[in-house]
């Protein structure tokens, strides 16, 4: 196969005089020089819409407690979604405890997994 204009296409790793530079660019970089995040928060995400139906409100806060890396807050979980209200969330947060599908810690925070 013939390449446009007779470019050669760069192959990192190889050995050549760009996998050096990043190699050598990867060992200077210290883990304290890295930006840290927590794992809960994630910038730059746009709310959820938060459903008019009860079942499919469950049916999300469900979800959004099974992908959270971290417990949440009941107010973590109202500011994911747009128009959710904050003790529309706290109701049925605590519902979802009393039936089995999350569970409260002591500090007040909630976990989806039982």
């Amino acid at each position: 196969m013939r390449r446009a204009y007779g470019r050669r296409r760069t192959v990192f790793g190889t050995g050549g005089r760009r996998s050096r530079q990043l190699h050598s660019n990867a060992s200077t970089v210290k883990p304290s020089d890295r930006p840290t995040v927590r794992p809960s928060v994630r910038p730059n995400v746009r709310p959820l819409p938060w459903p008019s139906s009860l079942p499919e409100q469950v049916r999300v806060l469900r979800g959004a407690l099974e992908t959270a890396a971290a417990p949440v807050t009941a107010d973590t979980l109202t500011a994911r979604f747009k128009r959710a209200q904050p003790d529309r969330v706290a109701e049925l947060l605590e519902t979802l405890v009393i039936v089995g599908q999350a569970r409260k810690l002591p500090d007040g925070r909630y976990t989806g997994k039982v």
